[in-house]
């Protein structure tokens, strides 16, 4: 298997582990507002909808890029699928928060008159502690579920041993 397979398998293995994650993000905030089935489209009645949007997509963004040099760590040189799956989760989580709270310090933090200290507290760390908190579990879970696809792709492609396996 090549560096380009195993960047496009990792990367895509990416995008669906970080779909799972957000799902299950998603059913507990429905789960924690309680007014089921309203509570599905918890995101609806929010005032940062767009700073979920752009966090939901960085997220998919980091998921894929992660994924790819995890797919390559995995696929070409062997390393341990579950170790890898878990720490490329865990970096896609505390990148995309730290990330997608940049648009709210964008967006309010620099303009409001407080010092940039207390807007990056209030719209960069705060955030991300509360979504670290919220996501970590969901992270794992999909960091697990992502080495044991890209264990699985190996089985079927081949390792580093059969690297003309497709």
């Amino acid at each position: 298997m090549n560096e380009k397979i195993a960047s496009h398998i990792g990367g895509w293995q990416g995008i669906k582990s970080v779909g799972i994650g957000l799902l299950i993000v998603h059913l507990f905030m429905a789960w924690v507002t309680s007014d089921f089935p309203h509570a599905l489209i918890w995101f609806l009645d929010v005032d940062y909808k767009l700073n979920i949007l752009i966090g939901v997509a960085i997220t998919l963004v980091m998921g894929f890029v992660s994924g790819m040099s995890a797919g390559r760590a995995i696929l070409i040189n062997g390393t341990n699928a579950y170790l890898v799956g878990l720490l490329f989760s865990l970096v896609t989580l505390f990148s995309s928060v730290v990330l997608a709270g940049l648009t709210g310090f964008f967006q309010e933090g620099i303009q409001n008159e407080r010092s940039l200290n207390e807007a990056a507290y209030d719209y960069i760390i705060k955030p991300a502690l509360r979504m670290s908190i919220i996501g970590i579990m969901p992270a794992i879970f999909a960091g697990f579920w992502f080495g044991y696809r890209l264990k699985a792709k190996m089985k079927i492609f081949g390792n580093k041993e059969n690297k003309e396996a497709i």
